[in-house]
């Protein structure tokens, strides 16, 4: 399963009647397509929450850090491009930012994380495949914003 932001789909949102953003969903098979809204359309709970030693989670990770800092500010830098507009700095920062962390943050990402750790013997705790992804996550978005493009 691959799971994509909220704000990143509702970019990509099918213009229709209905009051919430909507995307077309097509089977795999068949190719039947149904339109189901953007809440709907990839959920996967709980994959940024921290645990505490006594097992409450902690939703940090998920409501100021990504909500916030990674995918509100994408969906202005889309519509920019989208009018053909040249980006300034800090909207490609955005953009290399919400990039990074999509990198990282996937849950085969994660699992690659667990299975190779578990592969050389060391004992991880609960919390640590999303402690790599916010390590990783700015190393990323230094790579992706030298990119030169021809």
């Amino acid at each position: 399963m691959h799971t994509v932001p909220a704000g990143y789909l509702r970019a990509f949102a099918a213009t229709s009647e209905r009051t919430n953003p909507h995307l077309w969903q097509f089977e795999r098979t068949g190719g039947e397509g149904k339109l189901i809204s953007v809440k709907d359309a990839s959920i996967s709970r709980g994959i940024y929450t921290l645990r505490t030693e006594d097992g409450t989670p902690d939703t940090t990770i998920e409501s100021p850090l990504l909500a916030r800092g990674v995918e509100e500010p994408f969906p202005p830098v889309v519509q920019w491009l989208n009018a053909g507009e040249t980006p300034e700095y800090w909207q490609w920062r955005d953009l290399s930012r919400f990039m990074a962390f999509q990198l990282a943050r996937t849950p085969r990402s994660f699992q690659v994380f667990r299975d190779e750790v578990k592969r050389q013997r060391v004992e991880i705790g609960v919390n640590e495949p999303q402690l790599v992804m916010l390590y990783l996550a700015p190393f990323f978005e230094k790579w992706l914003c030298g990119m030169v493009i021809d």
